[in-house]
């Protein structure tokens, strides 16, 4: 009887000892799929942050590049600004022509531009050059004094006064050419930061908005 259950004992020890490490190995297998699980979420999770880092990397020299063109959009807007500005207050070769003393002679301007005073460190002189032509045959003896010239503020009707000595001397108008232009010019005395002006010759029709270049 005892040897039976000895045999019994050593049976159910046997069975317990094959559940216990049939158990341990089951822990052993599903530890292991639990590292494996973690290691692909863990590299799935790095390559989602390299994937992201990239993308933010993009994203930054996207805008830099946005940044760099609209600089040099803006630069070249600018310079194309100030071209235009700059073509728009010159005068351009028939712009301004006016006929004057009873249509016998005709005045083209020229330039009408801004200088620095010789007496100051002021830009209040502007330069009006111009070419003169008579018209009709010689006849009665009229006389142009530049030196009597204006100029106007169109906005505020200001008058700009000439300049003592700074004008093309008294000239007879049969003194004039026929056949070709003679160059004439006078200074006015103009506030800084008036860009356009009218221009008032004795006996000629006013130039209106004259632009004054730089």
């Amino acid at each position: 009887m005892s040897n039976f259950l000895s045999g019994i004992s050593i049976t159910l020890s046997a069975i317990a000892l094959a559940v216990s490490g049939w158990t341990a190995y089951q822990l052993s297998q599903l530890n292991l799929l639990i590292d494996q699980q973690q290691n692909t979420i863990t590299e799935q999770q790095n390559t989602n942050t390299q994937q992201q880092d990239k993308i933010t990397q993009l994203t930054q020299k996207i805008e830099q590049n946005k940044a760099l063109i609209s600089s040099d959009t803006t630069q070249q807007l600018n310079s194309v600004s100030t071209t235009s500005k700059a073509q728009n207050n010159v005068i351009q070769p028939g712009q301004f022509v006016r006929q004057g003393f009873d249509n016998k002679i005709k005045i083209e301007l020229q330039s009408v531009k801004r200088i620095q005073n010789p007496d100051s460190e002021e830009k209040n002189v502007v330069v009006v050059q111009m070419r003169i032509r008579r018209i009709v045959p010689k006849g009665k003896v009229d006389a142009i004094s530049l030196n009597q010239s204006r100029g106007r503020n169109p906005e505020t009707s200001e008058v700009y006064r000439t300049i003592q000595n700074k004008s093309t001397s008294f000239t007879y108008i049969n003194d004039l050419p026929q056949d070709s232009w003679g160059n004439a010019y006078f200074w006015l005395k103009v506030p800084e930061g008036i860009n356009v002006i009218d221009i008032v010759i004795p006996e000629t029709a006013i130039f209106e908005a004259v632009p004054i270049s730089s």
